[in-house]
């Protein structure tokens, strides 16, 4: 289905968004547990426009676990939104689903770039209950403390299988994934985009799924609390429906 665009939302400036092939614009891709959401970023000399948004339903057998279950179903589904909004980006821009990630945060003693990446994956071996080997691992400073010597330090950990269950339906339908976010800071990275970090200030950025809402608390631009509560659209759909007694699609 595609969705008309709002005119508040064509003035958009994705410009900094996408480091990738800035002349092609790309596509920011959605595969939830109930719809599969696609926007197209198309790319202008001044940086990017919406060019499209497009929304079409999975059957909930398609997306299970945390995982694309259905590969079929899913590559059928994205394939139908490049047509029916005559998509031309080829890069796409996705999240996984923060439940199924692995986030903890440690602390080290400052030090250089060279040491840091050897340390963070020595110190993952103590917290992350996965091996190493079965994860893809990724890292950010926080902050400093303690007058800076020491650093707080954002560990990131997700299975490759779950990667690459969505890795290979973008490829499948012809895409090329070159960003491969947590939803969590999906959201994070959008409102530092949109709006100025103010000092002393906790904001709370909530995505509300299909059957999870999805919430990151940031203090001061940073990311303090990250986690999940198990309800979400359908609920509340299901909850109109009983209370006033009307269809599903009509709630």
């Amino acid at each position: 289905m595609n969705i008309p665009i709002p005119p508040f939302l064509k003035n958009i400036n994705f410009s900094g968004l996408n480091p990738f092939r800035k002349e092609g614009g790309f596509i920011a891709l959605d595969i939830g547990s109930s719809s599969i959401k696609m926007v197209e970023a198309a790319g202008e000399k001044s940086g990017y426009r919406l060019a499209s948004v497009g929304i079409l339903p999975l059957p909930p057998t398609a997306v299970q676990n945390n995982m694309v279950a259905d590969t079929d179903v899913v590559v059928k589904t994205i394939q139908s939104l490049i047509q029916a909004n005559g998509i031309k980006a080829t890069q796409v821009v996705s999240a996984v689903p923060g439940r199924a990630v692995i986030i903890k945060k440690i602390q080290l003693p400052a030090q250089e770039q060279a040491e840091l990446e050897a340390n963070v994956e020595f110190e993952a071996t103590n917290v992350i209950p996965e091996s190493l080997e079965n994860v893809n691992l990724d890292y950010q400073v926080l902050s400093y403390v303690e007058d800076g010597s020491k650093m707080d330090v954002l560990l990131v950990a997700v299975k490759k299988e779950i990667i690459n269950s969505y890795t290979q339906v973008i490829q499948e339908a012809g895409l090329t994934p070159v960003v491969m976010d947590v939803d969590y800071f999906a959201m994070e990275n959008m409102y530092e985009a949109s709006y100025e970090i103010q000092p002393d200030t906790v904001v709370g950025l909530i995505h509300i799924g299909a059957r999870y809402t999805s919430i990151n608390v940031l203090k001061n631009g940073v990311s303090t609390f990250t986690g999940d509560l198990q309800v979400g659209g359908e609920a509340f759909t299901e909850g109109l429906v009983q209370a006033l007694q009307i269809t599903y699609d009509q709630a």
